[in-house]
């Protein structure tokens, strides 16, 4: 008999394996075959409701020229620390530690360098620490010195033409210093200044230099954890206590710039809200409030990786410019990655780099600034002392095109040109968006619907199926109710004719397994009492759990799916599904024995799995409706697993009192150290897993510096 029960084990462990296997996603990416136009790599990626996936894709820029002391034939830079351009071509370079300014032309020449202005009087004023620069479309100088605690405003000649001071100390708030590090003009002739340190804002300057106040402020971003601390220390701190903490202050901006619209652009740089930086891009409205929907944008990468020693590395966005279409430039000065976003925060594409390592052109050792002159990308290498100009390749000026007609609603017309990128690059997220919308436009349904769903858009995918579900009721509307009827009926007949011949499931144990979930009180105690309960029909739960959990995430509608393609695994639905029943029947057993508990671990087993029939059938049900219904429609799907949910814990509960013979108190006791017990079970499973896998690391690492030494 064991024997057989051993047998019986191993089949069914056996078939959970085999589905394990069925059941995983492999996603495999085909590579493009791009060419060798540019020797760094150029990449995107695919953003989802559920995850972010980077990808290769084809280079949208390429090295035109880099200009540097060789090219310019003068003497070496010691530190650069910004850069500009200006309408004509012309290049602005701050060379902070020789506290000079140097001039390129819009042949890449050396025009001049300067480290002193000339005032009204024809007095020299020598520059004492120039950090950054800034050149209006009239042409004139915009230079912080920063050192000095003044911006000079100045022509190409050098000639101070007025100046933009410190405001009055009474109306700066207390310890401030001004120490102006970037500068910014508008087309009215207003000037926003950064100071060094500053997490006011930026500093606004009415057209004839007066100071007119402060300009959007980041804000502390506040969560759960720290409202709770800070109400503790209300209720707490003692005076003295409260004059020596350390109050939360918002992170200071790194850059700013203007578009044409006059918009103010604003860039955070690096957070300790997670080594990814969300929300650090801002466009602001003209009373400071950021109006890019931009607070949930993870800027950059969203893998950040680890550095050379291997400490994990966080991404400092310290560089921003916009063009006259509104796509805007990021540079990463920890990475070297430029990145180039359009108005709605899409990614068009990603490239550069360098690591602190720049050994090559197109990737940079510490880039410190990032300006354009018509549609070319300069980017100044503080560190290798050059700039480096970017220009779009046949590919980039399509796609950059393509997407500008795309924001603007001119979704026809760039159907054609959208199928042109997809032949170059299968990876292009925006192709297949572009080409759904699109084919939306043109009320190909059916297109807008395939290409919608390859390129992740469910609201274009929603409005195309909108329109092919309403048409397929309106044309089969007479069918569909004849159905419906017949359906109905044919269940009432059903039931009646079951309920007067009076049919039932032959098969006792299945008929018990069912009839839990109506008479939950009564055969529960007949598990603990008569020994009632199958281990077999358990396991059966335990495997239908799975596959229903499996199906709603595989074969769920697209509207509704949790996760996406790249991010699905079987394998952590088993652990929390089959692992978490498994690691709860033990715990609570073991939980329950020191409470008194009556209940053996076959018996905790078995009301554990039978009080998951209403989660099936809920997944069966969730499966089938997401694929006819709209987003819009998905309350009813959450209703139901919220039923369906509660109905399984009530039928656990139930179970687990009447099995352990427990009270409804010693019940809530006993349940929430199971609980802990459990989290406690996961954690040192998934510790243990770091541990083995560090050790393999320590090894594999000794391994070969045996090997290669």
């Amino acid at each position: 008999m064991k024997k057989q029960r051993l047998n019986n084990l191993i089949r069914i462990a056996s078939l959970v394996i085999i589905i394990c296997i069925f059941t995983l996603r492999f996603t495999v990416s085909a590579k493009p075959a791009f060419d060798n136009e540019v020797p760094f790599q150029s990449y995107t990626y695919w953003v989802d409701s559920y995850g972010n996936q980077l990808v290769n894709s084809k280079a949208m820029y390429k090295v035109k020229e880099v200009i540097n002391v060789n090219s310019l034939g003068t003497n070496v830079f010691i530190q650069l620390s910004d850069m500009c351009t200006d309408s004509e071509g012309y290049v602005y370079l701050v060379d902070s530690d020789a506290k000079e300014i140097t001039v390129i032309n819009s042949e890449h020449k050396l025009e001049s360098r300067f480290n002193s202005l000339t005032n009204k009087n024809g007095e020299s004023i020598a520059l004492t620490g120039p950090r950054g620069i800034y050149v209006s479309d009239k042409g004139n100088m915009y230079i912080c010195d920063t050192a000095a605690g003044i911006v000079y405003v100045c022509n190409r000649n050098a000639q101070i033409l007025s100046e933009i001071a410190a405001p009055d100390a009474s109306i700066l708030p207390d310890g401030f210093v001004y120490r102006p590090l970037k500068v910014a003009v508008d087309a009215d002739g207003y000037t926003y200044v950064l100071s060094e340190g500053s997490y006011y804002g930026a500093m606004i300057y009415k057209p004839d230099g007066s100071f007119l106040g402060f300009y959007g402020a980041n804000t502390v971003k506040s969560t759960v954890t720290q409202f709770l601390k800070n109400l503790w220390d209300k209720l707490t701190m003692t005076n003295e206590k409260r004059a020596n903490s350390l109050k939360s202050i918002p992170y200071v901006f790194t850059d700013l710039c203007v578009d044409n619209g006059g918009f103010v652009y604003t860039v955070t740089g690096s957070t300790d809200y997670g080594k990814l930086q969300q929300g650090v891009l801002r466009r602001l409205s003209p009373i400071g409030v950021n109006i890019m929907q931009s607070d949930d944008v993870v800027f950059g990468d969203h893998v950040v990786g680890y550095d050379s020693v291997g400490s994990s590395r966080t991404q400092n966005l310290s560089n921003c410019v916009v063009d006259d279409d509104g796509f805007i430039y990021l540079s990463d000065t920890t990475s070297g990655n430029v990145y180039v976003y359009d108005g709605e925060c899409n990614l068009l594409t990603a490239f550069g780099g360098g690591e602190r390592s720049g050994t090559q052109n197109g990737v940079f050792t510490l880039p410190c600034a990032i300006d354009l002159y018509g549609e070319d990308i300069y980017v100044c290498d503080s560190s290798e002392m050059s700039v480096t100009i970017f220009t779009l390749t046949e590919y980039g000026k399509t796609v950059k095109s393509l997407q500008k007609e795309t924001l603007a609603g001119n979704y026809s017309e760039t159907m054609e040109g959208w199928k042109q990128v997809l032949s170059q690059d299968r990876n292009s997220q925006l192709a297949y968006v572009g080409i759904g919308k699109a084919a939306l436009q043109e009320k190909d349904y059916e297109t807008a619907l395939e290409y919608s769903r390859l390129g992740l858009d469910r609201d274009t995918y929603e409005r195309a199926y909108e329109q092919i579900r309403g048409d397929f009721l309106s044309r089969n509307f007479t069918l569909i109710f004849v159905l419906a009827v017949l359906l109905i009926a044919t269940l009432i007949a059903v039931s009646v004719f079951i309920k007067k011949k009076h049919i039932r499931i032959k098969n006792q144990a299945v008929s018990f397994a069912l009839g839990v979930n109506i008479h939950p009180f009564a055969l529960f105690r007949q598990v603990r009492e008569k020994k009632y309960g199958s281990i077999k029909i358990g396991l059966l739960f335990t495997v239908l759990f799975y596959i229903s959990e499996v199906a709603k995430n595989d074969f769920g509608g697209f509207l509704f799916t949790s996760t996406s393609a790249t991010n699905f695994n079987s394998i952590v639905i088993l652990v929390r599904t089959a692992g978490a029943v498994l690691i709860w029947t033990v715990v609570n057993w073991m939980v329950s024995t020191l409470f008194g508990g009556l209940g053996k671990v076959r018996e905790i087993f078995i009301v554990t799995t039978y009080s998951l029939t209403p989660m099936i059938i809920a997944n069966v049900i969730y499966m089938i409706c997401s694929n006819f219904m709209l987003g819009t429609e998905g309350a009813f799907l959450s209703v139901l697993m919220i039923v369906a949910e509660i109905y399984t814990v009530m039928l656990l509960c139930v179970g687990t009192m009447v099995t352990h013979d427990f009270s409804f108190g010693k019940f809530v006791v006993t349940a929430l150290l199971s609980l802990l017990g459990l989290l406690l079970v996961v954690f040192l499973i998934a510790a243990t897993i770091i541990l083995v896998q560090q050790l393999y690391s320590f090894f594999s690492t000794i391994f070969y510096e045996i090997i290669y030494r």
